[in-house]
């Protein structure tokens, strides 16, 4: 499986960068001899952000955006690259970039489609520069207050490398900037910068790619290894989306095993499927693109409708709901936190620690290769999804806790979770059934079981959800036959 890492944007704060910039740069960057030949391909963009919680200070309205003035276009320069093998990844690298690619998955669409258009890579504001830049193979990072760092690029590919690659680059920048009105001007913005390094397969990187987690300075990284970039396949955009979003602050999608093993979410295995894998509803809900359901009452502007906690299930004991499928609605999930004994204003908050906190979302994979979810594996398409998650939800902090994927349900399927005590009317088992499902929604059925078998005979509740209510259950019946009016069978789950 292809390796990932992640660096934390505190490893980097000593380092200083130009101001940011709401622009895409792309230069190359060559190495002498008898270092490998190196060009790197820096993509540097601001994406701005709307509609998303108002806890998020540093993303910005698409009004704030400042634009390019008129005279200066977006445009390319053109130079000598080390040599064709290189220049092609790199013209390649480009177009895997934009709209027009030739492949459906390019870094445009999935902020476009995945994203739903909260987060956007702007056309008006990317400038490529092709300019061939030679940087040194090895030397000394002299910071102040720190150590000196010694680097060398062909021994080596770590943090040390990485800052002297990204010194030099920006250096280098600001050189082709005199002659470059346009180049000037990007580099005097003031918003956040975010830089993608496309690194050809020669060097000694252990890693399929690398970033920083959240962002909280003015440039944040992130390093994708030139693997397969001659034929530009589909699992290299994967590769490049899942580390660009390492930037928004997401962890690696697991599951209990493996800590990259989530089939369903671009930040866990993103299979061999061409098309676009999106992040799951904890992910999506984790940086502010997506939520719970809203109701449809005036004012349930943070989904509270579908944050459903242990009081939700006390009264009926089942709990009914229609979930749109992801791509319908960024209002597509529902979230089950056994743990809480209510809901306050829609924020998803647990009280007990050993109580996960379930995201329950529909996926279906669209036929067009462009669209959402298309790259969803046929074994997930049309399920329902089911993770835990118990991080924060801030893009500008992460609390190292990953969503972790627990079952995807397919068809008319069912799932319980496991069994948690109780504690002052917390805890209980969850229970899944599938009423039905099509392309746009699926309905289903959620029961908190509150014991392992029915207990109260009473309470005219189904307390281990069976399907059976009170005396219909066996355990209420004993030996004798079930009343007039009872289910033959507990059919339910």
């Amino acid at each position: 499986m292809t390796q990932h890492s992640s660096r934390t944007a505190a490893k980097k704060r000593s380092v200083r960068f130009l101001r940011k910039s709401p622009v895409v740069l792309c230069l190359h960057v060559s190495y002498p001899s008898p270092c490998p030949e190196l060009i790197i391909d820096i993509l540097r963009a601001d994406y701005y952000v709307t509609n998303l919680l108002p806890k998020f200070p540093s993303r910005r309205s698409p009004g704030a955006l400042p634009r390019v003035p008129p005279s200066l276009k977006t445009h390319t320069r053109h130079a000598h690259p080390a040599g064709p093998r290189e220049n092609n990844r790199s013209i390649k690298m480009m177009s895997a970039i934009y709209d027009n690619s030739s492949l459906p998955n390019n870094l445009q669409n999935y902020y476009k489609t995945c994203l739903r258009g909260k987060a956007m890579l702007s056309n008006p504001n990317t400038f490529i520069v092709k300019t061939a830049i030679n940087i040194t193979c090895s030397g000394v990072l002299v910071r102040e207050g720190l150590p000196d760092t010694p680097w060398d690029s062909s021994t080596s590919c770590g943090v040390a490398e990485q800052q002297a690659w990204e010194l030099q680059a920006e250096e280098q920048a600001i050189e082709i900037s005199k002659s470059d009105p346009a180049l000037a001007w990007a580099l005097q913005q003031q918003p956040r910068r975010r830089h993608i390094y496309i690194l050809p397969s020669s060097v000694p990187c252990p890693w399929a790619g690398f970033a920083d987690v959240t962002c909280t300075s003015f440039v944040c990284s992130s390093f994708v290894r030139a693997e397969a970039y001659n034929t530009l396949s589909y699992r290299d955009l994967h590769v490049i989306m899942h580390e660009a979003m390492h930037n928004f602050g997401l962890e690696h999608a697991e599951t209990e095993d493996d800590p990259y093993g989530d089939p369903t979410d671009v930040m866990g295995n993103f299979g061999s499927r061409n098309g676009l894998l999106c992040p799951s509803a904890a992910n999506l809900y984790r940086i502010g693109i997506a939520m719970p359901l809203r109701g449809n009452w005036e004012g349930d502007f943070r989904g509270s409708y579908g944050n459903l906690t242990a009081s939700n299930f006390t009264r009926t004991s089942q709990v009914t709901l229609v979930i749109p499928a992801a791509y319908a609605r960024d209002d597509h999930m529902v979230v089950v936190n056994l743990g809480r004994k209510n809901s306050t204003d829609g924020y998803v908050s647990s009280f007990r620690n050993d109580i996960p906190i379930f995201f329950i979302s529909y996926r279906v994979a669209s036929p067009n290769m462009s669209g959402y979810d298309s790259g969803l594996l046929p074994e997930h398409d049309r399920s329902v999804i089911i993770h835990a998650y118990k991080g924060i939800q801030d893009e500008m902090l992460s609390s190292g806790v990953r969503p972790q994927f627990i079952k995807s349900v397919p068809g008319n399927g069912t799932w319980t979770s496991d069994f948690y005590n109780f504690y002052e009317d917390t805890g209980g088992q969850l229970k899944l059934k599938i009423k039905r499902s099509d392309a746009n929604e699926a309905e289903v059925i959620l029961c908190r079981a509150v014991a392992d078998r029915e207990t109260d005979c009473t309470d005219d509740l189904d307390n281990d959800c069976n399907g059976l209510i009170d005396r219909c259950d066996p355990p209420c019946i004993g030996s004798g036959r079930p009343p007039r009016g009872c289910p033959k069978s507990a059919i339910w789950f």
